[in-house]
């Protein structure tokens, strides 16, 4: 018998030039490989293995026979066989060289989703081998990986991506075992009513270590290990389910805070040596993923592959996946979002000072340049230079924060307007100051009817972030814009009376001297006074 493992390399090896399949459902070989899995006794294990892997390295990367070969993987050599096929599985979704099948979405789902079905939890509880703490975490990473592939689609649901719940809620079943030695046939095998549900948490330990081994909590209370590693496996299953369901409800807020309580609360700062951690960095496949999926302007789609990353081992303390997050938020008009993301990092960051100078053990740092420099600005997220649009006109300056709508005055409408579509709107300044200059240009072709709906606009956004609080130079310019709008509309004969007197406390508010040197008392004000732009 061969090795397993040496079925890796075979089956996940680019294909022969030429010799690719278009679509391999009525292929003889993965029709004899479905026959011969579908007999109820007398299957051959080893010509299903020989001839799935040959057909994975010679015809086409596909996941009905991978899934086929896990099984017989599993079914003849056990343990091993499980590690194997699982590690397989996991090396071919993450394959780039050829197209993976089935192509449909729904195809897709339809081929993975029987690894939840009665018969894969049957045979997983039926391993006759208890396995070793490390085979378990093997299998555990490799899962972890295989989830965050699956998350990122595409999918006929994309808000549902499917889930490995019987691998999971097995290994959670084997980790028990290991505490309490009941032993492989204990009563922890995984129940079928279970199926596609979390499990529910046992009783909590005396402490909590952080959700990953390679980022201990160093809380100072030991605790039996096998019981610390239960308990913490169980609470990252429930908050990822949590997570997940959140998510596709539209509750994206709520979603990462149960992934921050999993992942941050047992934290404490790491040790190391000059800022240098022993916590190995994050897979660069992950942050691969999310490269490919913001290349492609997909930030719905780095969102959620960003939230299942947070969940493997390293990203949790990688704060520029943080940034990342922030910044898809904001493209994705979730501006609430990324202003939670930014103040929770700055809250972990308070509790646990010097977290963001520390490193990788490979001495990438958990916060590069761009997200200390995010860190430090207001309560909008700065984009990265390479996320912003590249603008042919000068005056719309893409290094500038929150270019200022004068630059705009000694453009004629037309360019005005197209030079304005290429400003950088990341943060909230920045899209306030889109707002007015928008305003000024309806303005100036002489629509202070047009420029009313964008100011108020404008305003509501301004009293959602508060940005008066922290810019009050913004809100004051904002505001006189808006009353200066009001006022012409109100001299025009279209009454505004209510929204000048609002303008006018605001003002007054931020700035009392500047209120009573341009303000006029309510008895001198002309309802036919010249209004913003009106020619004398």
């Amino acid at each position: 018998m061969d090795d397993p493992a040496s079925l890796i390399p075979l089956a996940t090896a680019p294909l022969p030039e030429g010799s690719g399949v278009e679509d391999p459902r009525h292929h003889p070989t993965l029709l004899a490989i479905k026959q011969a899995m579908g007999r109820l006794q007398g299957t051959d294990f080893d010509q299903v293995i020989q001839d799935a892997s040959g057909f994975l390295a010679t015809q086409a990367k596909d996941l009905r026979v991978a899934g086929f070969l896990w099984l017989a993987l599993v079914t003849r050599d056990q343990i091993d066989g499980l590690i194997t096929g699982t590690a397989l599985l996991r090396q071919l979704l993450e394959y780039q060289d050829a197209p993976i099948h089935p192509g449909k979405p729904a195809q897709r789902r339809a081929a993975l989703d029987w690894l939840n079905s009665e018969r894969a939890r049957l045979l997983l509880n039926r391993l006759d081998a208890a396995p070793e703490p490390e085979a378990l975490e093997l299998i555990q990473g490799d899962l972890e990986h295989i989830e965050t592939c699956l998350a990122q689609g595409p999918w006929d649901d994309p808000e549902a991506p499917p889930r490995w719940h019987v691998l999971r809620q097995w290994l959670q079943a084997r980790r028990k075992d290991t505490v309490t030695g009941q032993g492989a046939t204990s009563d922890a095998s995984v129940a079928p009513q279970e199926l596609g549900q979390k499990p529910q948490p046992g009783p909590s330990p005396p402490a909590i270590a952080a959700p990953d081994a390679a980022a201990p909590s160093h809380s100072g209370h030991p605790g039996p290990a096998g019981m610390v590693d239960t308990a913490t496996e169980t609470l990252l299953s429930t908050a990822r389910d949590l997570h997940d369901a959140l998510h596709r409800q539209g509750r994206p807020i709520e979603a990462l805070a149960f992934a921050r309580a999993a992942r941050w609360a047992p934290l404490t700062l790491p040790p190391h040596n000059q800022g240098i951690t022993r916590i190995p960095p994050p897979r660069p496949a992950g942050w691969a993923c999310l490269d490919d999926a913001q290349a492609r302007g997909d930030w719905a789609g780095v969102l959620t592959s960003g939230g299942a990353l947070f969940f493997e081992p390293g990203f949790h303390l990688a704060l520029d996946l943080q940034q990342r997050l922030a910044i898809a938020a904001e493209h994705h008009h979730a501006h609430d979002l990324a202003l939670d993301i930014q103040s929770q990092v700055r809250a972990l960051i308070q509790r646990l000072p010097g977290l963001e100078t520390l490193c990788f053990e490979d001495g990438r740092p958990f916060a590069d340049t761009t997200t200390l420099a995010w860190l430090r600005d207001g309560p909008a997220t700065e984009s990265r230079q390479a996320l912003l649009p590249t603008s042919p006109f000068p005056l719309a300056d893409q290094d500038a924060s929150a270019p200022h709508p004068d630059t705009l005055k000694d453009l004629s409408l037309t360019d005005a307007w197209q030079a304005l579509a290429h400003w950088p709107m990341t943060t909230e300044r920045q899209r306030l100051m889109a707002m007015i200059a928008r305003a000024d240009l309806c303005l100036r072709a002489r629509r202070p009817d047009v420029a009313l709906p964008v100011l108020k606009a404008a305003r509501a956004q301004l009293e959602a972030v508060r940005i008066v609080d922290w810019d009050p130079a913004m809100g004051r310019t904002l505001l006189t814009r808006l009353h200066q709008v009001a006022v012409t509309l109100d001299a025009r004969g279209r009454s505004q009376k209510a929204l000048i007197q609002e303008c006018e406390q605001e003002l007054a508010r931020l700035d009392p001297q500047a209120a009573m040197d341009v303000f006029p008392l309510p008895e001198e004000r002309s309802r036919t006074a010249p209004g913003l732009h009106d020619k004398p």
